[in-house]
């Protein structure tokens, strides 16, 4: 190699090449850019909202991933995220969660080929508004008991997903499946949301529900991905009622995801969930961000497509200026349906779960079997 004052001769088997200095910085450069490039970053089409901003990445230790290969992606993290704890949370293998993050190792796990989509852990679920008063004339569920007595939901379980409702409640006497195994003490919320959907009457008539006959059991909502569709099938479940939420969340993200395949896995099963009580709220993310009154739903679990969100009515069937509206982040009509919950959509989404119940009695009554869930909903939706 000669060097001459103004530039830079390299010699090489074939030909000399000549740099003027500038060239010789960039060639010095060139490595360090690559280098720079190779670098994962996160990427923004694969996080989740609440996990977008610098802040939620040094923060985020454990999350929720869809993957398209379950035993490459986990070949893949032993390689590439050694330090990281890999988990199947459910029994779907394309739902994995991975604990034990920083922000640099999120940016890596984000950029996998064999990632879909990288999602909050479990959030905090909360009650959605306390039962104050009960009306089943506004939906026309006490001619329904009128025209039809022998429909109670007779034969068919529910299962109420927040926390415990109290088992020794005189309206759930005789009915309450597995009392002995609650979790924890019992919900005022949770009881009188199964007093609304399937209550007795015997403390007073108007504490009877829709479905007074139904068999009831509780599910713990701190997990807030599908329970196990075979032991709730094994226990007889052909209704879940969701009257709980989180905060505002409108994108599909993974629970929506794993409620979907849910629902094709199986496909008697209805799921209900309350719209939420956040209706004068705004977005805090996403395409309607910032505008208040719509795309408030409390949970992105509810932007499911096979399951059936319900908003609230007053007395007069006008909308409640309390229930969380749509639309869903990619413009689908949410809530599905409206009714009768003055105390907030709670109330609404118990009623729904019974009538519910008393199609599905009538149905198998009729036909010999439970009706699929996507009829029910059609149902429900044009009647």
């Amino acid at each position: 190699m000669r060097q001459t004052r103004d530039e830079l001769v390299i010699s090489g088997t074939s030909q000399n090449r000549r740099y003027g200095w500038p060239g010789l910085l960039l060639l010095l450069a060139v490595p360090q850019l690559l280098l720079a490039q190779t670098q994962p970053r996160p990427t923004p089409g694969k996080l989740a909202p609440g996990l977008q901003t610098a802040a939620a990445q040094r923060s985020a230790q454990t999350v929720r991933v869809s993957v398209t290969d379950n035993a490459a992606f986990q070949q893949w993290a032993r390689q590439h995220l050694p330090a990281a704890r890999v988990s199947q949370p459910s029994a779907s293998a394309r739902t994995l969660e991975v604990a034990g993050l920083d922000a640099a190792a999120l940016a890596r796990l984000a950029a996998s080929p064999w990632v879909d989509f990288v999602d909050v852990a479990d959030r905090r679920a909360r009650e959605e508004r306390r039962l104050s008063n009960s009306d089943l004339s506004v939906n026309a569920i006490a001619a329904v008991h009128a025209r039809f007595p022998a429909l109670a939901g007779q034969g068919l379980t529910v299962s109420v997903k927040e926390q415990p409702f109290d088992p020794t409640d005189l309206d759930f006497r005789g009915r309450v499946a597995s009392a002995g195994t609650f979790p924890g003490p019992p919900s005022d919320h949770a009881t009188a949301m199964t007093t609304l959907l399937g209550g007795a009457g015997n403390t007073d008539p108007l504490g009877r529900g829709v479905a007074a006959e139904v068999r009831l059991a509780t599910s713990d909502f701190g997990r807030l991905l599908p329970d196990d569709g075979q032991q709730l099938t094994q226990a007889g479940v052909s209704v879940q009622n969701h009257s709980s939420g989180v905060a505002i969340e409108n994108y599909y993200g993974v629970e929506a995801q794993e409620y979907d395949r849910h629902c094709r896995q199986f496909p008697a099963l209805v799921h209900v969930f309350s719209s939420g009580n956040a209706g004068a709220q705004a977005s805090p993310a996403g395409p309607y961000q910032g505008l208040a009154g719509v795309a408030n739903l409390t949970g992105q679990f509810k932007m499911s497509k096979n399951t059936l969100s319900v908003g609230a009515t007053g007395p007069s069937g006008q909308v409640s200026a309390l229930s969380s509206r749509g639309p869903a982040h990619d413009g689908r009509v949410k809530p599905e349906l409206v009714a009768y919950g003055e105390g907030g959509s709670s109330e609404s989404a118990a009623r729904v779960s019974g009538i519910s119940v008393l199609l599905q009695q009538a149905y198998r009554d009729q036909r010999g079997a439970l009706p699929p869930a996507a009829l029910v909903k059609a149902v429900l939706l044009n009647s």
